[in-house]
């Protein structure tokens, strides 16, 4: 499909491609939904990736309770893994966009960018 919106966007837009940094664990593969399975096997695209990994994190305190908390583990890696690409390429980037986790992530980008912690985004 890509290669056809390609075809279609050529003259008008560059799409640039990035994989998410991290391989799934056999354990975070497993949760997989089986939908997401039949439609991405791992047999044509090949192992799992991810972004960053949330995880569910004990409370400590009462008003911790109230909520589900949880973790994002190499989160700030894999903003420094989209900053880096986007400084990096050549024309600079006028946009981002992503899909599940990288959306996520996409959304995260631009907020850093809007707030002026990151600058990479022209």
């Amino acid at each position: 499909a890509l290669s056809l919106q390609s075809e279609l966007l050529k003259d008008l837009v560059e799409i640039s491609l990035l994989d998410a940094p991290y391989v799934c664990t056999a354990g975070d593969e497993a949760k997989a939904y089986p939908i997401v399975k039949k439609i991405f096997p791992t047999t044509k695209y090949g192992p799992y990736r991810e972004w960053f990994n949330a995880r569910e994190v004990e409370a400590f305190h009462e008003s911790e309770y109230e909520g589900e908390f949880a973790t994002y583990e190499r989160l700030s890696e894999a903003v420094s893994h989209v900053t880096a690409a986007l400084a990096n390429a050549s024309p600079p980037f006028d946009g981002i966009m992503g899909f599940s986790q990288g959306g996520s992530l996409a959304l995260l980008m631009c907020e850093l960018q809007r707030s002026g912690r990151i600058q990479c985004i022209e």
